[in-house]
């Protein structure tokens, strides 16, 4: 089972796979894990919109450096409050951030077609953070649904 401490640093790492930072290694994962993050995963990130090249690349250059930089901002945010558990009542900001952060550490460690398979590790990360999204939905949307159906 994947330790939150190495979910943490994996969201670290999507940080600053955000900021064009290279692939790295984990420290908690091991001396011998490998490798994550760096210039493939953040082009997975934002995959084209469209199967056309002409109509996907204008798109990412009219929009992608502002979609990454609101990802961006919301793992920086996520990071600050990560000790925070969000429980029924938490913060709705705090919930978008813990959301699009987890969605998008997916996407930089899932394994892609025609790629190499996922490493062991990036699948056990990518296995915790699919757990910890449906479970911060659960705590956030249960209360919502109880009221409404005993409202």
């Amino acid at each position: 089972m994947t330790s939150d401490r190495v979910i943490y640093e994996a969201v670290q790492l999507l940080a600053e796979t955000l900021q064009g930072g290279p692939a790295r290694r984990l420290p908690s994962a091991g001396v011998f894990s490998p490798k994550l993050g760096g210039p493939q995963a953040l082009a997975a990130l934002f995959a084209p919109v469209s199967p056309d090249p002409a109509i996907a690349g204008a798109f990412r250059e009219r929009h992608e450096s502002h979609m990454r930089a609101e990802v961006f901002a919301a793992v920086c945010r996520a990071l600050e409050r990560w000790g925070h558990v969000c429980q029924e009542g938490c913060d709705q900001s705090h919930f978008d951030d813990l959301v699009v952060t987890l969605a998008h550490l997916r996407l930089m460690l899932r394994s892609r077609r025609g790629d190499v398979p996922a490493a062991p590790i990036a699948e056990d990360i990518f296995v915790r953070a699919l757990t910890l999204h449906d479970e911060l939905a659960g705590r956030w949307f249960q209360p919502l649904i109880r009221d409404k159906l005993n409202g």
